[in-house]
């Protein structure tokens, strides 16, 4: 009897968790904001920051490997930029 307590004790939150977690479905990352300001400017260059705050509904971070962005202004390509690894953590 004892054994059959420890065994539905441990079952319980295994089977909540193995619910809560849809199957091994991961949720759409969901884009909260976007803003840009300027930084360097010379007489050959103008540099843009641009933030992008993303929310991660999934329980596990999502690894980004390669980001390429490319700017454009009314249709003419104006600029380009990548960064390398990042990652959106898990619940944020």
């Amino acid at each position: 009897m004892k054994t059959a307590k420890i065994l539905i004790a441990f079952l319980i939150p295994v089977l909540f968790i193995g619910c809560c977690i849809q199957e091994g479905k991961l949720g759409e990352p969901e884009i909260r904001g976007i803003s840009h300001e300027w930084g360097e400017i010379t007489t050959s260059t103008s540099e843009i920051i641009s933030r992008i705050d993303v929310y991660n509904p999934n329980p596990v971070s999502l690894p980004l490997k390669d980001i390429l962005t490319e700017i454009y202004m009314n249709n003419i390509k104006m600029g380009e930029g990548s960064a390398l690894k990042a990652e959106i953590k898990a619940n944020s």
